[in-house]
């Protein structure tokens, strides 16, 4: 069911020198997890936002006559870029508060 051995895991002891039990475990990774869905969608977002305007202003730079059209386009696809970190937010709180995979309690 799980992608890792859960008895495995939970034979460490916390600090306190009590066992991980199966819930703390897996609230554990699923902090985990939202934290590099949302930091994965910001970075990706981040560095396509950073390539589109590099090319938008390199083609501005070839053909100034085709600036505007360029303009245009160039937003239309950063805002597209932009909705990204937004989903993997969502995405994120998903996983942290209405996880359909955690354990029965």
């Amino acid at each position: 069911m799980y992608a890792f051995n859960v008895t495995f895991f939970s034979r460490q002891p916390t600090k306190e020198g009590k066992m991980m039990n199966e819930n703390e475990l897996f609230n554990a990774a699923s902090i985990i997890a939202a934290a590099i869905v949302i930091a994965g969608g910001a970075i990706g977002s981040g560095l396509g936002i950073g390539n589109v305007a590099a090319k938008y202003i390199e083609g501005a730079a070839r053909q100034p006559e085709l600036a505007k059209d360029l303009q245009v386009r160039t937003m239309v696809i950063a805002g597209f870029l932009d909705s990204l970190p937004i989903i993997s937010i969502g995405i994120g709180l998903l996983i942290l508060f209405v996880n359909p995979m955690a354990p029965s309690t």
